[in-house]
This record gives C-alpha cells, structure tokens and sequence, in this order.
C-alpha cells in the first residue's frame, strides 16, 4: 500500500482560515465491490469486467470552525487516512488492473489535482457547506442593508 499525506489551510466563505488533511492512497482490492457487469449499447450480452488489481482513493480531513482553536495534527491524518481506508465513503479516483501504474508521481499528481479542486469549490467535498454559505450571505446582505447607509454625493 502506498499513500501520500498533504496538509494545508484553506479559506472558507467567511475568510476564516481552516486546515485539512488529504490522505491520497493506493490499497489492494481484496473483495468484490468492484465486480461489474455492463451491457454494451450495441450488444444484448453481458460483459464482464475483470476486478481491479488496486484502488487510487482519497480521504480528506477538515478542520471545524468550532475547533479551529484545538486543531490535532495527528488526529487530521488519522482521519483522512481512515476516510481514504473506507473504500464506501470515500473517492475512489481510479482502479488499476496493473501495480507498474502506481508510482509515487501517479499519487503526487492525483493528490495536486484534488487539492486544487477542494481549495476552488469547497462545497463539493464539505456536505451542507454551500447551504451553509448561502445562509450566511443572505444574513450578512440584510445586515449591510439594515445599516441604512447612503452613498455620499458631493456635489
């Protein structure tokens, strides 16, 4: 099994600054979760697809606005690597039918790229985050609104 671990911070939809844990991993597939069968568009028979040697998953750990203070290093890689373990809850980014294809780049390139994604749109790997900003935003727009500010003329 080989894994690689990323820690940063990322800025959420209040500008606080939250860390997370990334834990990309590739484990051997030791149960049938993957057995598939497909039928082709232009055939009436089933195909069978053989199961994947390996996974390429990834598990990702992120730090709570209440717990910004007490914020554990350890217990952040523990998660994402448990979260990268758990093949069901988890993103599963590819099967490989050969180990040659897992190198140590193969898991820096797939980890980057996620880590990318996560820091642009947070909300597609926080469940409740983008209600949670759009909650925020129209509570924050009525307050700016409650100010009764009016634009100065200076005329």
């Amino acid at each position: 099994m080989k894994k690689i671990i990323k820690e940063g911070k990322f800025v959420d939809f209040k500008g606080l600054e939250r860390d997370y844990t990334i834990c990309a991993m590739i484990q051997n597939v030791t149960y049938s979760d993957y057995y598939m069968e497909i039928i082709p568009e232009d055939r009436d028979e089933f195909c069978h697809i053989e199961e994947p040697k390996a996974i390429l998953s990834i598990g990702l750990s992120i730090c709570h606005e209440q717990d910004m203070d007490k914020y554990n290093q350890k217990i952040g890689r523990l998660q994402a690597i448990g979260r990268a373990l758990k093949c069901k809850n988890t993103s599963i980014v590819m099967t490989l039918d050969n180990y040659k294809f897992a190198t140590d780049d193969l898991l820096n390139s797939v980890t980057d790229t996620f880590e990318k994604d996560f820091k642009r749109c947070p909300g597609k790997y926080i469940k409740g985050y983008n209600d949670a900003e759009i909650k925020w935003r129209k509570k924050h727009e009525q307050e700016v609104s409650n100010l009764g500010c009016v634009p100065s003329s200076n005329n």
